[in-house]
């Protein structure tokens, strides 16, 4: 599939100050962004909601923020205004470089020529001949290029691959599970809500950035009642973005909102976000979802959803706790939190650390929301063992570690 992605715009950073900036206006940890690596992320209000949500990558001229083009103009506005005396430059770059988007199984067969090297490995870059190429998945790619430049591509591209139109490109985003917030869901969801924390656009070991205390909040304490879910809607009616979903089980009241949708062979693939509130699906019939209740990692699928009246279910729970070294503190804080974001990587669940008050050496990681008991218990073995997180257990202790469902 070649595709030319003019529903998106593209905003240039660039400056002395640039990552810096970033780093403090965005939910992504863009201070450990390095040149060639790719991320996503949120943009975000004071209260936690969405004002956009995005593609950011760092190539040798700065960092190029990719999102729905209709948002540009507003969000560099917003974010302009903020610069103050850093030395930040950000623009408008939409009309000066080109996206094309690439995709199949021939997708990297095809790219290979024209290209010295292509990325291997999931949101790296490479730039050759006035021409970036950015691989966002196994079979996805994207060629960001001057005009001239991209003609030419497109061109040789279109010799062995078939081409499609925009919408396309918006159901891969889909069923890979991408969230991009438009002008109608903008300050609709936490980015909880749409699953980017899930994809790596919410850093939870960073500073302070517009929402941060209420998305760490909602990590660290509270319960996250929606995430965003798979649908296939059938008949002539067109769903949008920021159309409410309503169920027969829960009455006149809404039960969720569409992020994204895109046609296929007649049908309307949306992507929506479902309350699954165990209490009100108590209250007003069970709501059953089918497959995984986490999102999964770039370029699989997220889970779809059904109704029916069978029991679900629930997610579990893990908490481990142990007892640390006096003397190997901070060296055993810094290999649990390696050991999260190997977890986090391999299964999407996300760990926290507590500390007993009056105890501080007696730690538990928590880890929620936890859809494959068996898979989890075998990754995190993989990842404490390599990680050797018992060499910091005080002797004698060892991590103890209990599941509760719900």
């Amino acid at each position: 599939m070649l595709v030319g992605l003019s529903q998106f715009g593209l905003l240039q950073f660039k400056g002395e100050d640039a990552q810096a900036f970033l780093h403090a206006q965005l939910s992504c940890d863009v201070g450990n962004l390095q040149p060639g690596q790719a991320q996503y992320g949120s943009y975000n209000t004071p209260k936690g909601r969405m004002l956009a949500s995005f593609l950011l990558w760092r190539d040798g001229t700065g960092f190029h923020m990719q999102l729905p083009r209709a948002l540009r103009v507003p969000i560099l506005k917003r974010l302009s205004m903020y610069i103050l005396r850093s030395r930040v430059q950000a623009s408008d770059v939409s009309d000066e470089l080109v996206l094309l988007g690439v995709a199949g199984a021939k997708a990297e067969t095809a790219l290979t020529p024209l290209f010295s090297e292509v990325p291997a490995s999931t949101l790296r870059l490479t730039t050759a001949q006035d021409a970036t190429l950015l691989r966002l998945d196994d079979l996805r790619f994207e060629i960001i290029a001057p005009p001239r430049r991209a003609r030419e591509l497109h061109e040789a591209l279109a010799e062995t691959l078939p081409a499609a139109e925009p919408n396309a490109w918006d159901r891969l985003d889909i069923r890979a599970g991408i969230p991009f917030v438009t002008l109608p869901t903008q300050e609709q969801f936490v980015p909880q809500m749409a699953n980017l924390d899930l994809i790596g656009g919410v850093s939870f070991n960073k500073g302070c950035y517009p929402g941060q205390e209420i998305v760490a909040r909602m990590h660290y304490l509270g319960r996250l009642k929606q995430r965003m879910y798979l649908a296939n809607v059938p008949g002539p009616a067109e769903p949008k973005p920021g159309d409410k979903l309503f169920s027969g089980l829960v009455g006149d009241q809404s039960s969720g909102m569409i992020v994204n949708a895109a046609p296929r062979a007649g049908r309307r693939t949306r992507r929506a976000r479902r309350d699954t509130d165990r209490k009100r699906s108590a209250r007003r019939g069970a709501l059953a979802v089918a497959g995984r209740t986490q999102a999964q990692a770039p370029g699989t699928a997220i889970p779809r959803m059904k109704y029916d009246n069978q029991r679900v279910r629930m997610p579990h729970s893990y908490y481990i706790y142990y007892r640390v070294e006096p003397g190997v503190v901070r060296a055993a804080e810094q290999r649990i939190h390696e050991l999260f974001g190997a977890v986090e990587r391999t299964t999407g669940v996300c760990g926290r650390l507590l500390k007993k008050r009056g105890e501080p050496h007696l730690w538990m990681e928590i880890y929620e929301n936890v859809a494959d008991e068996d898979r989890f218990e075998h990754e995190l073995a993989q990842a404490a063992g390599s990680l050797k997180a018992a060499e910091v257990l005080q002797a004698g202790s060892g991590r103890h570690v209990e599941c509760f469902e719900g």
